[in-house]
């Protein structure tokens, strides 16, 4: 299981305000889950969410980007 970051946690992660992580949510698919009253966000399904949106994705093999790998 991940680690679970409050929209506070995840708006400092994504270097940017909570109400631009709240809209991320709302408007563009953030992943998020609500455990009560609380929105907490999964660290792997962020990351998943990051890596699906890059315009230049680095090449990955085993988890590791293909430059670590032919080193």
């Amino acid at each position: 299981m991940s680690k679970l970051l409050t929209v506070s946690e995840t708006a400092d992660h994504l270097q940017c305000r909570s109400r631009k992580v709240r809209r991320l949510m709302r408007n563009d698919g953030l992943p998020f889950m609500r455990i009560g009253t609380s929105i907490r966000v999964p660290t792997d399904e962020l990351d998943r969410w990051l890596r699906a949106r890059l315009r230049n994705p680095v090449p990955q093999v085993a988890g590791r980007p293909l430059e670590a790998v032919q080193t």
